[in-house]
């Protein structure tokens, strides 16, 4: 079992859990650990194949996280030392390329984005050197969220990509008032 976090627009939680839960009786699948609710987002423990499945199944939540690792930071030099520590390799395909990394800090002693961002590159490059990946960079790059709160470090994988209205599936389009998700959940709470 992984933890996947559901970003979910603040206040539609609930919502989503229960959007979540209908689909997952449908497949018949029992939760070993309850669905954790916070602002702005779930966590569940599934498998792999049922947590990637979410992206092309519930409607509400925006984006489907796999957490990779929680750990305390408040320096530079820790940062790199657990970036470099990670097992990245069932993460991203044998370390073919760099991935893109893509920080927040709220109340944390890092709170330079950019030099989080590039001391958790150096760090995974460390780890691709240590394993000897040489394989050539690819067009297609994983997005590895790293976010700081209070000091505490909370690595992800993203397995959505663009949001659904960026995703390129539609041909015709407009400016929407809201977006789809949104839409999505209004619309569930319309119904009966």
């Amino acid at each position: 079992m992984q933890t996947f976090f559901l970003v979910v627009p603040p206040g539609f939680e609930l919502l989503a859990e229960a959007e979540l839960l209908v689909w997952l009786r449908s497949l018949s699948f029992e939760l070993q650990t309850p669905v954790l609710r916070e602002k702005g987002g779930l966590s569940v423990d599934l498998p792999l194949d049922v947590g990637f499945a979410l992206n092309g199944r519930v409607k509400i939540p925006s984006r489907v996280l796999l957490r990779l690792a929680d750990f305390g930071c408040r320096d530079f030099p820790k940062l790199f030392k657990k970036m470099r520590g990670l097992d990245w390799s069932p993460w991203l395909f044998s370390g073919n390329c760099t991935p893109e990394f893509v920080a927040s800090s709220h109340g944390s002693r890092l709170a330079l984005k950019k030099r989080i961002q590039s001391t958790c590159e150096d760090g995974f490059k460390a780890w691709r050197k240590i394993h000897g990946s040489t394989a050539i960079e690819t067009a297609l790059k994983p997005t590895i969220m790293v976010r700081f709160f209070d000091d505490v470090c909370t690595v992800s994988l993203d397995t959505s990509g663009d949001h659904l209205h960026r995703r390129g599936y539609k041909t015709k389009s407009t400016d929407a008032p809201i977006r789809e998700n949104i839409a999505a959940a209004l619309l569930l709470l319309a119904l009966p």
